[in-house]
């Protein structure tokens, strides 16, 4: 439990640590130096400072592998306080917590130590899922304060099931230094990949390697970067697959395997049971074709609950679906139950099938080099459909044919289109034939798109009023329709105000309606609302506003110096607006129209005397695409000329 002790300050603190024998006072002989490690300029605007960051893997036992991690970190303002804390992660069953200490060095002089029975086991299960194997003992200390140093040291056995561990050597805290460290059987030399950097320091002593970095800065937080594992400088560091180490888990020297040991784990809870069939045969009864046939069990299997129970995970069940049979019995499952039961049920309609390993989250996440089913937590599933199929997730892979990526998981996005965030995203078909990554399709420009049209007037002191209709399909739809059935009608009433009040002033929105089409993928929003301040009127004369009225949602990238990749999702907008102006009032300044078209995206927006009304247009289009930092400029100009076509203002006279 918490022991405390006290000296007479700060120098008293490190000449106690210092003067230590390694465990005699209870710190290990890291400790005392890392924890007097002076802060650097560099470093001080930051909310806190990682002193030392060590992981060290070794082999105690045939089969089992011992992770060490030991760090330390100083507070150096208020908002640093949430980052004293550490957890050591484990997998029951297989895995447990070796050892566990931590220190917490106060800059008066006061040292409070922990050990295990401070801290609290907890369950890593996330949203939507009942119970999980994946566990930490976790501690936040609760009397952090600014200058403090909070320290800790553990180290967790599990089974080996994999012989690769990944290590980040960057994040979003400067560190002093960074290192892992790896006990290698004896004879076994490492494979070693690294990723965004070259500059590593290696060192050998025996069968022993090391490989660190030191000051290091903060990994930049630039907006639109892509979130991709490697984005930090970063090492792997693997067993041969080949070597007398292969009891310390798998390993894999080509993407090809990897799909083949998945496949291995998936292929027998594939198997096509009487309910299935049965289930199959009702479901295909009416379709007049392959691809009816298979819409309507993608549709089906779309609504069946996404519930995940995490249980085997270090025997390798988190990547093995239950068997199929089960899931249409339970009616539920997580990402790959319901993607093998689509393909279970296909198979039993007499089609073919296959697993997708997959990111959710980033198309721009897997890293090719390094083959690997870590890299992966989502599965779908891709279904052989009719050469020449023309829909928007249809790809072509000789080896198996045409064929069409599914993700049964979401229930918004339809059958023949994929949820944006997997557009382009690099994935593992699951089968023996497979012989590297596959990306999937971007959907073609106009897929992915809403048109809004408002028509509204002003009244002479400057009051709007209007109606707002958007039509949505593809992946806009779906981010509509999620964000509809997320928000109750109180919530969603004060987004729609919240979005319109872009124009300037309150906006008050009166009678709403939506209508949705979950099987063509479209969403319709109607709303009336309005404003009685919404254009500034000066001297009864003048009246200027904005016909831009929703919210820009498409960021500014500011002026610095670029380090990071720029991602966009595709889409594309359109919007027509109509604002009739007030009696006596004529136009008397218009914006200069924009028409900046660009390799990756494109605008033009217009702004028209009409006589009695003032119209404004503007069409809006990204690809998806993630361009390399050198492009900087180019993206922010465009974004610039975006945003200055939604500031730019329409000025009234009254004669």
């Amino acid at each position: 439990m918490i022991r405390s002790t006290r000296t007479t300050g700060a120098a008293a603190l490190a000449l106690l640590i210092l003067t230590s024998p390694a465990r005699a006072g209870g710190f290990p002989g890291w400790l005392s130096e890392a924890s007097v490690r002076p802060t650097p300029a560099w470093a001080a605007d930051a909310p806190a400072l990682i002193l030392s960051d060590e992981q060290e893997i070794s082999f105690p036992h045939s089969g089992r592998v011992r992770i060490a991690h030991r760090g330390a970190i100083r507070v150096l303002n208020g908002k640093g306080i949430a980052f004293a804390h550490c957890a050591a992660h484990y997998i029951r069953g297989t895995g447990e917590v070796h050892e566990w200490h931590a220190w917490l060095f106060h800059s008066h002089g006061a040292i409070e130590a922990f050990d295990r029975g401070d801290a609290t086991e907890i369950g890593l299960a996330g949203e939507y899922t009942l119970y999980s194997d994946s566990r930490a003992l976790v501690l936040s200390p609760p009397s952090v304060a600014v200058g403090d140093v909070f320290a800790w040291e553990y180290s967790t056995d599990e089974d080996a099931l994999l012989a690769a561990w990944p290590w980040t050597f960057q994040g979003l805290l400067p560190e002093l230094s960074s290192t892992l460290t790896l006990d290698a059987p004896h004879g076994i030399e490492p494979i070693v990949k690294l990723f965004a950097t070259d500059t590593v320091t290696t060192r050998r002593e025996g069968d022993r390697w090391s490989w660190s970095r030191v000051a290091l800065r903060p990994l930049p937080d630039e907006p639109l970067a892509p979130a991709k594992w490697s984005a930090a400088p970063s090492i792997v560091i693997e067993l041969a697959a080949n070597s007398s180490a292969a009891s310390m888990g798998h390993s894999f020297s080509d993407w090809s395997q990897v799909a083949t040991w998945l496949d291995q784990l998936a292929a027998p809870q594939g198997q096509v049971t009487p309910e299935i069939a049965a289930r199959a045969s009702a479901l295909s009864s009416g379709a007049r074709d392959t691809l009816e046939r298979m819409a309507a069990i993608a549709h089906e299997v779309q609504r069946f609950n996404y519930v995940s129970i995490e249980m085997g995970l270090g025997h390798g069940l988190g990547y093995r679906p239950n068997a199929a049979g089960d899931v249409l019995r339970l009616g539920y499952g997580d990402c790959k139950d319901k993607a093998n039961l689509a393909r279970t049920l296909i198979a039993a309609a007499g089609g073919q099938a296959w697993l997708l390993a997959a990111y959710s989250g980033s198309r721009d996440w897997v890293e090719s080099r390094w083959p690997s089913p870590l890299q992966f937590n989502h599965c779908i599933v891709a279904l052989r459909v009719p050469r020449g199929t023309a829909l928007p997730a249809a790809f072509e892979y000789p080896p198996l044919g045409t064929l069409l990526a599914f993700d049964p998981t979401d229930p918004l996005t339809p059958f023949g289109m994929l949820p944006a965030d997997e557009q382009g995203s690099l994935v593992l078909i699951e089968s023996a034939k497979t012989t590297d990554l596959v990306r999937l399709p971007i959907a073609p420009e106009g897929v992915d798109h809403m048109e809004r049209s408002i028509a509204a007037s002003l009244d002479e002191d400057g009051g709007l009023r209007g109606r707002l209709v958007e039509r949505s399909r593809g992946a806009a739809a779906v981010r509509q329709r999620s964000m509809r059935r997320q928000l109750s009608d109180v919530e969603f009433r004060k987004q729609l105000e919240s979005w319109l009040a872009g124009g300037g002033g309150t906006m008050k929105v009166g009678n709403v309606s939506c209508e949705e089409d979950s099987l063509a993928g479209t969403f319709t929003l109607s709303a009336e609302f309005s404003c009685p301040l919404f254009a500034k009127v000066a001297g009864g004369r003048l009246m200027t506003f904005s016909p831009a009225l929703i919210s820009a949602t498409v960021p500014n990238l500011s002026d610095s110096v670029r380090t990071r990749d720029i991602a966009f999702e595709g889409s594309s907008f359109a919007e027509t607006v109509a604002v009739a102006i007030p009696h006596g009032f004529r136009v008397d300044e218009l914006p200069a129209a924009i028409h900046d078209h660009r390799d990756f995206g494109s605008i033009d927006a217009a702004w028209t005397d009409a006589g009695d009304r003032i119209e404004y247009t503007r069409a809006w289009a990204l690809k998806a695409v993630t361009l390399p930092p050198e492009r900087h400029a180019d993206v922010a100009g465009l974004l610039a000329e975006n945003q200055r076509a939604h500031r730019a203002p329409v000025v009234l006279i009254r004669p």
